[in-house]
């Protein structure tokens, strides 16, 4: 059975406290690679949000980082209206 990545990260970040390690490399490295795979599948997931907007939400998405907002930001906030609307039962 294959772990999930939330459980993946956070089991790297428990290694990274408990290991003993006199120079901390060890602890670094772990804890540097918790952080990347963090990254990762947070891009993962705005990718695959986007991939699914209608050609509106996706032109809303478009000017707006037109207008200098960040890709990322608007993209996160779009995924947490869209929680808020399923959760409410209004999409």
């Amino acid at each position: 059975m294959r772990s999930t990545t939330p459980t993946i990260i956070a089991a790297m970040r428990i290694l990274a406290a408990d290991i003993q390690c006199d120079d901390g490399i060890a602890n670094g490295a772990i804890h540097e690679a918790a952080d990347r795979l963090e990254e990762l599948s947070k891009s993962h997931a705005r990718y695959e949000f986007v991939r699914t907007l209608t050609p509106h939400a996706f032109t809303f998405l478009w000017q707006r980082c037109l207008r200098g907002e960040k890709f990322d930001a608007v993209v996160d906030h779009m995924i947490l209206e869209r929680a808020k609307a399923v959760k409410n039962g209004t999409i």
